[in-house]
């Protein structure tokens, strides 16, 4: 089994009456799946959204995507120790192609073209799998859970190796009509600029995504993130309004 490297996190299980691990214990999970170009990382969660178990692991170690539905195999059924999993959510970067659940032609992820992947999970982890947009699905999140409450329109900017966004309109999902809609990492900006592995030249993404500044920095791309999350600010914008800033 291929570790992870950021290593695993598990909460406690719940007990019986007198301590022991009673026949409430035997739970249905689901499982969140947030595969990046740098890393993948998989989380186990109770039916009200909280998090038991997670793990994560590098891309540059898996490389495939059999190997990498693999291991994703392997973590669910040791983070949900026991517990049945109803069903699977993933995040992925686009363009994908969600009614058929498939990974169309990732920039970040060389190789994985047309790669069937809620198929390949399923068959893995035996039980219902959904695939998405990683930025649709984690505006989702903000919106029903966290700065986004309260408005019906926002925009959801997510920024690592890559950068996308989602866009919640008059409280719904807007993904387009091929479902890449919000791909606004992949917006020109300078006709004449360096070549993005999209294959377009100056994209949003070729001067400020988490492979370039690797480039600018020397560093690998998750030491870049990093870093940059350290110096910089982000400001979200919801409704209109600006929420607090964080560091």
């Amino acid at each position: 089994m291929t570790r992870g490297t950021g290593g695993s996190r598990q909460a406690p299980r719940p007990t019986g009456p007198g301590g022991g691990l009673g026949s409430a214990t035997l739970l249905q999970v689901i499982a969140g799946i947030d595969l990046g170009g740098t890393q993948v990382r998989v989380a186990v969660a109770r039916s009200d959204g909280r998090i038991v178990a997670s793990n994560r692991n590098r891309m540059a170690e898996l490389r495939t995507p059999r190997r990498t539905v693999e291991w994703l195999g392997e973590q669910v059924a040791r983070l949900s120790n026991g517990d049945v999993v109803r069903s699977v959510g993933i995040g992925a970067p686009g363009p994908t192609d969600p009614a058929r659940g498939l990974l169309v032609n990732p920039p970040n992820l060389p190789g994985w073209r047309n790669v069937p992947l809620a198929a390949m999970v399923q068959e893995a982890i035996g039980c219902p799998t959904h695939l998405e947009n990683d930025a649709n699905l984690a505006g989702l999140g903000e919106f029903h859970h966290g700065g986004g409450r309260g408005t019906r329109t926002m925009v959801y900017i997510t920024w690592s190796t890559g950068v996308g966004a989602g866009l919640i309109l008059d409280g719904r999902l807007f993904s387009g009509a091929h479902g890449t809609a919000g791909e606004v990492g992949h917006m020109i900006l300078d006709p004449k600029g360096p070549l993005d592995s999209c294959g377009q030249r100056g994209c949003v993404e070729v001067y400020c995504g988490g492979g370039a500044l690797s480039r600018q920095v020397g560093v690998e791309t998750e030491v870049a993130l990093d870093r940059s999350t350290n110096l910089t600010h982000t400001r979200s914008f919801v409704g209109g309004r600006p929420l607090p800033t964080q560091t």
